[in-house]
């Protein structure tokens, strides 16, 4: 009886944990995506989306902008810092094991693989607020919440963007990350090229820092120059990009408007990138300031309907167009502005939201499934170790007519009854 008891108590208990384990692996599933390569125009990218309805107009074409040695742009200046400049010392080493430093498991032995993360802050990216990032394990950052299959056409950070493979490293290969006080840090440690491993392995990190926008990209390990990774299957970028999308029926184009290539020649071991951000339009939140003080090289707007402050070129460009902004704006004097009552038309339902309320709403369903099935688990012990525990008890009965054995003999019982009406019906 007590050897039946621990066997049955060590089952029950493994069946737990390995539900457990499940339910964690499947909400780190649900967070993942796998991304492809574009194959459309630089300038744009057209993916599918949920059936929405929106209004259409025409887009914008790209900016390009490609550096030297420094360079201000109308996002971010832009600052190269050698290894003789003290380049190194701006690494912050992540190490597994360490407080706050996480390994994600899905990004461990992958290839083409990204999975979103919630940074713990609001992070100032090209004058809007991002809360989560993508990382992805081809070396760069996905900041949007519309998850799609082209992750690298745009709206990354890319430290350096290439054709990495973490299963080529073995337990070596890691992608790590970590939250602090300071920043948000993600870091690439000893990852290969899927196509050229023979060149070595590289490691590099990207800090997002949390008080001004401040993007800095520091390499620790590159072998080779960066001339010598290949783009053909995967693209080679280190820069940053932001774009906005265009929603058209079940489909949503995503047109870069600023698109910054840092230059390949300057990332070396222990040198580094730095990206401070500038004023721009969308950061500013009074008709006043943003008519009266504009950023340098913005001509700024302030559209009433929106009460938002803007170029008419950022993430919101859909919302500006087809709310009127471009017949209810001033650029002179806030006094004489009128407004606009808002108009009669559906709000238009963004894909970012439909996409973020769908992940919810999975998540929410996978929690709940796992929580019954755990609490159901833990019922079934209790009974079970209960029934043990008082076998004059209706439970305890139960389990004693349907042990293992007594079941057994009941299934031999029917099956060669079963056998034996066979036999009947159907005499040789």
């Amino acid at each position: 009886m007590a050897e039946k008891y621990c066997w049955t108590t060590l089952f029950l208990y493994m069946a737990l944990s390995f539900a457990v384990i499940s339910c964690e692996y499947a909400k780190e599933q649900l967070d993942s995506v796998r991304y492809d390569l574009s194959e459309e125009s630089d300038d744009f990218i057209r993916v599918k989306r949920q059936n929405v309805e929106s209004p259409t107009d025409s887009p914008a074409t790209s900016t390009v902008v490609s550096i030297v040695k420094e360079d201000t742009t109308n996002y971010y200046d832009i600052k190269y810092i050698g290894a003789e400049d003290g380049g190194a010392g701006l690494w912050m080493d992540l190490t597994a094991g360490s407080s706050g430093v996480v390994k994600h498991r899905s990004l461990q032995s992958a290839y083409r693989l990204a999975v979103k993360i919630d940074i713990g802050f609001s992070f100032l990216f090209y004058g809007h607020s991002v809360k989560e990032v993508t990382i992805a394990t081809g070396g760069f950052l996905y900041m949007s919440e519309f998850l799609h299959s082209f992750l690298t056409a745009s709206q990354y950070i890319a430290p350096l963007m290439a054709n990495f493979d973490t299963s080529l490293g073995g337990n070596d290969s890691e992608i790590l990350f970590r939250t602090d006080d300071t920043a948000f840090v993600a870091q690439w440690s000893n990852i290969f090229l899927k196509d050229k491993p023979e060149l070595g392995n590289f490691t590099f990190q990207v800090q997002l820092h949390r008080t001004d926008g401040k993007i800095v990209a520091v390499y620790k390990q590159i072998p080779v120059p960066i001339s010598e990774v290949t783009s053909k299957d995967h693209p080679v970028k280190i820069g940053l990009s932001d774009a906005y999308y265009w929603d058209v029926g079940q489909y949503r184009t995503i047109y870069p408007y600023h698109t910054y290539r840092a230059s390949e020649d300057q990332v070396k071991p222990g040198a580094a990138i730095v990206y401070t951000h500038r004023k721009t339009c969308n950061m500013l939140k009074d008709c006043d300031v943003c008519l009266n003080d504009p950023p340098a090289n913005f001509q700024c707007y302030w559209c009433s309907r929106l009460n938002r402050c803007s170029d008419a070129f950022d993430r919101q460009r859909q919302d500006w167009l087809t709310s009127g902004c471009v017949f209810n704006v001033t650029q002179t004097d806030c006094s004489m502005m009128f407004t606009i009552a808002p108009s009669s038309t559906p709000v238009v339902v963004r894909a970012q939201e439909t996409k973020s309320t769908g992940s919810s709403a999975w998540k929410g369903i996978t929690a709940a499934l796992c929580t019954i099935f755990v609490l159901t688990s833990a019922g079934i012990l209790g009974a079970i170790l209960y029934g043990y525990s008082n076998p004059t008890s209706p439970i305890g009965q139960f389990l004693v007519r349907n042990r293992p054995s007594e079941l057994w003999r009941k299934f031999k019982a029917w099956k060669d009854k079963d056998e034996e009406s066979s036999t009947h019906r159907n005499p040789i």
